[in-house]
């Protein structure tokens, strides 16, 4: 079975959707705007947290031996993700692992490389987004007098702090507050959605299970109409629709009804008369017309018959009272009814089993079923009638060993008059209402029937009724 999500899961998984998409939007949009400063603007945050941690380090180095400075950028390090170094104002390391930094970052802390503005090349805070192996830098002033200072020159040390990386690293990105907004937002989005979507989906459920009622025959059905918008318009259009087909087909199986009792009389009739026809015009030249009309207006008895059957079942009313029925005892009158044709039926019940049926309907349907198995796989091996009790219901099971139906005509072989091929006429092919017959005296005892092809040859046909 292909899987499908429902319809609540798409709604919510399309405004997901459309966040990730303006959130997509929002960061081509930011990247497109700063370009080559987008580098720059991470790494402002990472020269105030530089700042701030300038303060606890200058305390810490100014009571610590000097020899012992790379130890503490080393702690200090590991802790931030980033690389600390410290050099003095004429660019030599003081303090920090040993790595050359990129021609742009020493001209920031050698100011004999720009001899026109000495100045502006080294005085801190500086930025600097290098093409190098270590390609951010950036600088601030370390508050502790270096030694042998030159006149002139300022009596402070700058703190360098290097990154491979921005995104990735805390120091210059922290990432947990943007994941928490993210969540926030997914989570708000959720709720706001998830009452009307819980409600429109809960509406088109109900509405789902009441045309599936309508299409099993149950036009009493009733859409609870609550809204006045369109999904309150077409509720009330599937209550209009489900009266409607209420009323027509009762009216049109009220109609069968009456058609198939009017014409029992003149049917009746005419077998007298044809029994006189037959007694006083005897002779040899007449007897074949007389045989054929004979068997004409006997099949025309029992079309009318089946007629009527058809009609009382779809006319039963819905308080049809229902009674515990023995199952065996029901498929045993079968056996012994269809058995006399010769085929070979075999019958599997247990004597407890019983169920709500009303039991001329019960006998009626299992037999259809049996003679039409009798009629068209009886010369195809055995027949079989069993039933078995699961929880609260009960299997009647129908099956045989022919050749089965195509799987297109599974879905109509209980629609009346219906045959799977149509050059069969009532002789070789029935009145097309048995298996009509079948389903409205089953839908009569609260029950539904099915059929399926076997394998690898045969039909099954499976009654589910109500156990008592």
């Amino acid at each position: 079975m292909k899987f499908s999500p429902r319809l609540s899961s798409k709604i919510l998984l399309l405004a997901i959707g459309n966040l990730l998409l303006l959130g997509l939007i929002f960061a081509v949009f930011i990247r497109l705007q700063l370009r080559q400063d987008f580098g720059y603007f991470l790494m402002t945050a990472g020269r105030d947290k530089a700042r701030a941690v300038v303060q606890k380090l200058a305390v810490e180095l100014r009571e610590g031996d000097r020899a012992k400075w790379s130890g503490v950028l080393e702690g200090y390090s590991k802790a931030g993700g980033v690389t600390f170094l410290i050099y003095d104002i004429q660019g030599h390391r003081v303090a920090g692992p040993d790595m050359l930094p990129p021609p742009e970052v020493q001209m920031r802390l050698h100011p004999q490389k720009n001899p026109d503005n000495p100045q502006s090349a080294w005085i801190p805070p500086f930025i600097v987004r290098a093409d190098a192996k270590v390609p951010y830098w950036l600088g601030v002033w370390l508050p502790i007098e270096q030694e042998h200072v030159t006149r002139g020159d300022p009596a402070r040390m700058i703190l360098v702090v290097a990154s491979s990386t921005l995104v990735t690293n805390p120091f210059f990105f922290h990432a947990m507050p943007w994941i928490l907004c993210a969540l926030l937002v997914f989570a708000v989005t959720i709720l706001y959605w998830l009452l009307p979507v819980r409600r429109l989906t809960s509406l088109i459920d109900g509405m789902v299970r009441a045309t599936a009622e309508i299409a099993e025959g149950h036009f009493e059905v009733q859409v609870p109409v609550r809204r006045a918008d369109e999904w309150g318009r077409l509720g009330t259009s599937i209550n209009q629709m489900a009266t409607r087909l209420d009323h027509f087909t009762t009216g049109h199986n009220r109609f069968l009804g009456d058609i198939a009792h009017e014409l029992r009389s003149p049917i009746a009739r005419m077998q007298v008369a044809v029994a006189i026809l037959e007694r006083e015009a005897g002779g040899e030249e007449v007897q074949p017309s007389v045989d054929a009309l004979k068997e004409d207006i006997d099949m025309m008895s029992a079309l009318t018959d089946e007629l009527l059957t058809f009609a009382r079942a779809k006319l039963i009313p819905q308080e049809l009272n229902l009674v515990p029925t023995s199952l065996a005892e029901i498929m045993n009158r079968v056996v012994r009814a269809e058995a006399a044709s010769g085929a070979h039926i075999e019958m599997e019940v247990d004597p407890s089993i019983q169920v709500q049926a009303e039991s001329t309907y019960l006998f009626r349907s299992l037999a259809n079923l049996v003679r039409n198995a009798v009629r068209y796989a009886g010369q195809h091996g055995v027949i079989s009638l069993r039933a078995q009790s699961k929880g609260a219901n009960v299997f009647i099971t129908v099956s045989d060993s022919g050749p089965g139906i195509p799987e297109e005509a599974l879905d109509r072989i209980f629609t009346p008059f219906f045959r799977m091929d149509a050059s069969r006429d009532r002789r070789s092919g029935g009145t097309g209402l048995g298996l009509a017959i079948v389903q409205s005296c089953i839908e009569a005892c609260r029950g539904s029937v099915v059929c399926r092809n076997r394998k690898p040859s045969g039909l099954e046909v499976i009654i589910t009724l109500q156990a008592a």
